[in-house]
């Protein structure tokens, strides 16, 4: 029995291990829990591990603010509740957080992903928390967002049927703004 558990044991960390998302839960005090994905380490530079949350996950939520108070009331009630308060408030958790990254000017964008933990009195035990590097794709989709209002732009203007109009009324519109 001892040898089977030991080696599900192994089997979970090895998946989490190969995972390229972090993994973690988060327990009452707003603190991370062993195990961890060896991912988490990588994304945030740092070993989360009895760390509150508020200190490397939600960096750019300031305390004091609205904000950082509605964070922290949400989490109050998710772990003194059962299922049905932690789904009627679990919409109001980030879903997406951006935090700072030497390498990347605009810094780096995570999209996380919650599922409670209930001990068998029904009530919120842990919050297991998985975070996901989509900086990258965030890059790409505004890109694409950029370039589908540049094609409108232009499909306008080729519909147009007084082309001549538009081109006189555009270079007095530039002249004025040159003269400005």
């Amino acid at each position: 029995l001892k040898g089977k558990i030991e080696d599900q044991s192994n089997q979970i960390k090895g998946l989490l291990d190969n995972m390229d998302s972090a993994v973690f839960a988060i327990g009452s005090n707003f603190k991370v829990l062993p195990p961890v994905s060896k991912y988490s380490e990588t994304l945030f530079g740092i070993d989360i591990v009895g760390k509150k949350v508020s200190d490397f996950l939600f960096t750019n939520i300031k305390k004091g603010t609205k904000e950082y108070r509605n964070l922290v009331t949400v989490f109050s009630i998710i772990f003194s509740g059962d299922e049905i308060q932690y789904f009627g408030v679990s919409d109001n958790l980030p879903k997406k957080v951006t935090l700072p990254d030497e390498n990347q000017d605009r810094g780096k964008t995570l999209k996380l992903s919650y599922s409670p933990f209930f001990n068998k009195d029904e009530l919120l035990e842990k919050l297991m928390c998985t975070a996901e590097d989509i900086t990258e794709s965030e890059e790409y989709l505004k890109k694409a967002e950029e370039d589908q209002v540049n094609f409108n732009f232009m499909n306008e203007i080729l519909n147009m049927e007084n082309k001549e109009d538009i081109s006189k009324k555009l270079e007095i519109s530039l002249n004025g703004l040159f003269d400005l």
